[in-house]
């Protein structure tokens, strides 16, 4: 759980988001890195383009430990 895990959620979630959910416009996509519950928290921001309305979410990805 580094650095570059994280960089590579946010890689990931960000093309996801933007390749098969059409109805959204994405803001914002922040990765923090919660060593201590061994998980990736997702911070997703982004509007609906209907009504142009806020929404946030946050995703925690929980890592195995190897």
């Amino acid at each position: 759980n580094n650095a570059a895990t994280a960089n590579l959620a946010r890689y990931y979630v960000e093309e996801g988001l933007t390749m098969w959910e059409p109805r959204i416009v994405l803001d914002e996509v922040v990765v923090e890195n919660d060593n201590q519950q061994a998980c990736l928290l997702i911070h997703i921001r982004y509007r609906l383009k209907t009504t142009y309305a806020a929404y946030s979410l946050v995703y925690p990805f929980y890592l195995q430990q190897s």
